[in-house]
């Protein structure tokens, strides 16, 4: 076969893929440099340097400067004011109840009625149109009553038999009386007469008590007149049986027969009356006083009042004693700390007076009157 022109096969193209690979390598590693370069211009990899602290110092002003810092601004310059409603203030909190203040007295039973105004603290509420204390209070009285009810100082004693009443009154009527009468008839009729008179003819022999009337009571009528001089029990115990007027120092209220007091209720007064009773027992200031100056000349010629301050632990142990008046006579102060002393413990106080030390703190006076002697009980502030 003749040729006819070139031929027409294709040459074979060897392929070299070493050669791609690291020219894709290299165009790689140039493209990231490029980048490298431009966040390294732009500051990315730059750590930041310690900053240099900044020195405070406190400047002294004159004091013309000081003054116009704190002169007011013209109205001009003041700032608006602001249109919004001012907010009430806050309600205020009720007084505590361990720090009512007031002088802590011992009035027995009350009417229970609050009264408008009261400087004095007891157990119970008390309101009275007048206010009198009683002429008649001393210390010894079992039990506290705005009145005495006791022998010797009653405006009339109940008639009868050691009474003073003026006339006579019957007797109380009985069943024991009418059966002893009639036990005592049928003796008389059945006891045989010596000379012939009929049995229980006989008039009564002398000095023998007469025979009562069936159903007239017991010992028949009762007699009028006076004490009997050997009573069966002796008059001082009856007073303290029966009871009568705390001995409480009540300055500025007029005597008269009763105390009777505006007093306000406080929870804890009922622990401080049972103090004052338990130092009242052992306080004895008259007796150093009749030793040391017997026509009251030196000393007991004016009233002397001692203030004591007295802290307790939470069980009612003394743990504190100092007197915070005088009373300007050095025995009648101490007789004051020796009865406070020998009446302690007061046991059982209540937990809302303890504060928070443990401690319970008050103040407590006594004062000596010319001619008689009172106690007075002040309530102090728990935290000094």
């Amino acid at each position: 076969m003749s040729h006819l022109g070139p031929s027409l096969r294709r040459a074979k193209v060897r392929e070299r893929p070493g050669r791609r690979v690291a020219v894709a390598v290299l165009g790689s590693l140039l493209l990231n440099a490029s980048l490298f370069l431009l966040l390294v211009r732009a500051g990315a990899f730059q750590l930041g340097g310690p900053v240099d602290a900044t020195r405070v110092a406190l400047a002294p002003i004159s004091a013309s400067r000081w003054a116009a810092n704190r002169a007011l601004q013209p109205a001009d310059r003041r700032p608006a004011t602001s249109l919004a409603m001012p907010r009430p203030p806050p309600p205020a909190e009720p007084e505590p109840e361990s720090k009512a203040k007031g002088q802590v007295v011992d009035l027995g039973p009350t009417n229970d009625q609050k009264p408008k105004d009261a400087r004095f603290l007891s157990d119970h509420d008390s309101s009275v149109e007048k206010e009198t204390r009683s002429r008649h209070a001393k210390a010894g009285y079992e039990r506290t009553l705005p009145t005495p009810s006791a022998p010797g100082v009653q405006s009339a004693a109940p008639p009868g038999q050691n009474g003073r009443a003026d006339r006579s009154v019957p007797g109380l009527e009985g069943p024991a009386a009418a059966r002893r009468a009639e036990e005592a008839r049928k003796v008389a009729a059945a006891e045989p007469s010596r000379d012939g008179e009929a049995p229980g003819a006989r008039a009564p022999r002398e000095g023998a008590a007469p025979v009562p009337a069936p159903g007239a009571g017991e010992g028949g009528e009762r007699r009028a007149g006076t004490p009997s001089e050997n009573p069966l029990i002796a008059p001082g115990t009856l007073a303290r049986f029966a009871g009568g007027p705390a001995p409480d120092h009540l300055d500025g209220v007029e005597e008269g027969e009763g105390t009777f007091l505006n007093a306000k209720s406080w929870k804890y007064a009922t622990y401080f009356n049972r103090i004052k009773q338990a130092v009242a027992a052992t306080w004895d200031p008259l007796s150093p006083l009749e030793a040391r100056d017997p026509d009251r000349s030196m000393f007991g010629y004016k009233d002397r009042f001692t203030l004591l301050g007295v802290t307790l632990d939470d069980t009612g142990k003394l743990k504190s004693l100092v007197v915070e008046q005088t009373s300007g006579v050095e025995f009648l102060d101490r007789a004051a700390m020796t009865a406070f002393r020998s009446a302690q413990p007061f046991m059982n106080p209540p937990h809302g007076i303890v504060d928070a030390q443990g401690e319970i703190k008050f103040s407590f006076g006594f004062f000596v009157e010319v001619g008689r002697a009172g106690l007075r009980v002040y309530r102090a502030p728990l935290a000094q």
